[in-house]
């Protein structure tokens, strides 16, 4: 059969498949058919061996593209007749992904946030400032390490709004997406798919929760990759994306653990929630401004609240152990640099009006922390000659970041 195979292949390498080309198909078929001398070989051997060739021999295609236009054509009508396509429902509610039960919701809870810059602060260069204790003994076998504390600028209930809010994008990402592309999916894939839940949803997935849709992507991520239907870095490979999402925001977000009553979110999960979010919807090919703009006004939020929180209350977070010392800050200026920068600010308050009662103050307030943003600001602005530009720029910097005086 080898041999036979081998026999036909090179003979319709040769030019009798461009000698023979007819007005269809059929017709070329059949010519061949006819004058083939190959001993066992079938029209549909004859049928099938063309068009292997046509597909995977570059060259022998380019000569012959009208043959497979025709082959192409044919297929993709096979396609379509071969089984009815899948049909997800239009409209739908979105619902929380908070519990295995599903709820529907119609209004997404909003966050409030204030303006500020796109500044990204790293939870680290905050507690640079913390040195290590004196008494540290040497970790042995014996020994476990303290827990790694983690800071929550949010209450519960705030945790919960914007891990809510930004589920919801991803999940009307992924519901937008299996729409979008239903016509690529067979009726039958989805019926096996949807029999097989616990419980069982509808056909057209109108309860199918985030958790739901993220498997059945991943089930038949090779129908997905075969259309080149994803986008951005992850476009080759989303299945990576995917299970961490479902990792670490969904399940997180359906079975945590609450810290300390401080939450189930501290800032840096929040964070890996906003980015996985907006990494999920970018990939999926969905209207990713709306999960934009949520994300900038998160990061605006967690910056104020950040640089607005009392140092001490960052030491009084980060002790060795239970029971241990209170570690102290590490001084970032000397006396003489507190003192010039004190004084400057001082001179700097003559100059300039409160947008609110107190704002004065609490730049003072700030200054005499030992504030590192303020520090930054008044280091930038000292770099100045001329007395006024320094403080037109130190003023220009510090509303950039707290908005509260002006000149």
């Amino acid at each position: 059969m080898k041999n036979r195979n081998k026999k036909l292949c090179k003979w319709l390498r040769s030019e009798v498949v461009k000698d023979n080309i007819k007005s269809t198909l059929e017709c070329t078929i059949d010519t061949l058919y006819e004058i083939c001398n190959i001993e066992g070989v079938t029209r549909e051997k004859m049928s099938n061996s063309l068009e292997n060739i046509l597909i995977n021999d570059i060259t022998f295609r380019q000569q012959h593209i009208i043959l497979y236009n025709w082959f192409r054509e044919i297929r993709e009508k096979n396609k379509k007749k071969q089984m009815p396509l899948a049909i997800f429902k239009k409209t739908r509610f979105y619902f929380s992904a908070v519990a295995s039960n599903h709820v529907n919701i119609t209004n997404t809870s909003e966050i409030n946030v204030n303006n500020g810059t796109e500044d990204n602060i790293n939870i680290e260069n905050e507690l640079s400032n913390i040195t290590n204790p004196s008494n540290q003994t040497e970790n042995t076998r014996d020994s476990s390490p303290p827990p790694v504390r983690q800071i929550y600028s949010f209450t519960g209930p705030e945790q919960g709004a914007i891990v809510e809010n930004f589920l919801t994008f991803a999940e009307k990402a992924l519901y937008n997406f299996l729409v979008k592309h239903e016509k690529k999916i067979s009726e039958q894939v989805v019926k096996n798919f949807a029999a097989n839940q616990t419980p069982p949803i509808n056909n057209d997935f109108r309860d199918a929760d985030v958790l739901c849709m993220i498997k059945f992507i991943v089930q038949n991520i090779k129908i997905f990759l075969n259309e080149s239907v994803f986008h951005g870095s992850h476009k080759l490979n989303p299945v990576d994306l995917l299970n961490e999402f479902k990792k670490n925001v969904r399940h997180k977000n359906a079975q945590g653990v609450v810290e300390d009553n401080k939450g189930r979110w501290c800032d840096l999960d929040l964070q890996r929630v906003v980015h996985l979010t907006c990494e999920v919807v970018a990939c999926l090919g969905s209207d990713y401004k709306e999960a934009y703009t949520a994300k900038e006004e998160f990061e605006n939020d967690i910056h104020r609240r950040w640089t607005n929180r009392p140092m001490k209350n960052i030491s009084e977070t980060y002790n060795q152990s239970e029971g241990s010392k209170k570690l102290p800050l590490k001084r970032k200026l000397d006396e003489t640099d507190l003192d010039q920068m004190t004084d400057f600010i001082l001179n700097a308050l003559k100059k300039v009006r409160e947008n609110n009662v107190g704002d004065k103050q609490k730049m003072m307030q700030l200054s005499l922390e030992e504030n590192e943003s303020l520090i930054k600001i008044w280091r930038t602005a000292t770099i100045k000659n001329n007395e006024l530009d320094k403080i037109n720029k130190f003023i220009a910097l510090y509303n950039s970041m707290f908005n509260t005086v002006s000149i």
